[in-house]
């Protein structure tokens, strides 16, 4: 997927301890782009972080060549691989997941995973029967590697009852949300 990171690895001859390899990404078998030039490894084995970037051409058939610059030596991947389009971006709530009994005045652990840019603040409110509850929404950072965390304090003056959510919302993107399954506040 364009915007994600993938490692391409190599193997070499372990009497080979010197060199740069030339890393090229191949569509329908011609060079479309040099990747990058990188060390050659250590003990027989090399690899290469790569961010796939966000304006690659989606398509079936790529592949990878490395090419060790001295001596000469090259191998290209066995198969091809697709690059596919970006996700769109998206939150959603794992925490609560649904079915909770979470007691009034009390922190609770609120989780998210989220897919492409969703900005690096988001906004955590709590929802009852789906209108905004009367409290101070909380801000927190969106996370990192695609998932977050808040500890979230249910208000000393919510009503008991169920039919409550959480709902986060990217602060730089408001239209990027989540909404937890329903719960329930106890006294």
């Amino acid at each position: 997927e364009a915007g994600q990171t993938r490692t391409i690895r190599w193997v070499y001859p372990p009497g080979l301890k010197y060199g740069c390899v030339k890393i090229e990404l191949l569509k329908g078998g011609q060079v479309n782009k040099t990747v990058a030039y990188a060390r050659i490894g250590s003990g027989g084995h090399g690899s290469y972080v790569w961010k796939i970037p966000m304006n690659q051409a989606v398509g079936g058939d790529y592949s990878v060549r490395v090419t060790n610059i001295f001596p000469s030596a090259t191998d290209t991947s066995n198969g091809y691989f697709d690059i596919t389009a970006p996700s769109p971006p998206a939150i959603s709530v794992v925490t609560p997941g649904g079915g909770e009994m979470w007691k009034k005045a009390t922190l609770q652990t609120v989780r998210w995973t989220y897919t492409g840019n969703i900005g690096i603040l988001v906004r955590i409110e709590l929802l009852k029967d789906g209108i905004v509850y009367p409290c101070i929404p909380m801000w927190a950072s969106a996370g990192f590697g695609g998932s977050g965390s808040y500890n979230y304090l249910i208000p000393f003056n919510a009503v008991p009852g169920g039919n409550y959510a959480i709902r986060i919302t990217s602060v730089t993107y408001p239209a990027i949300m989540g909404v937890s399954d329903s719960f329930t506040i106890s006294p």
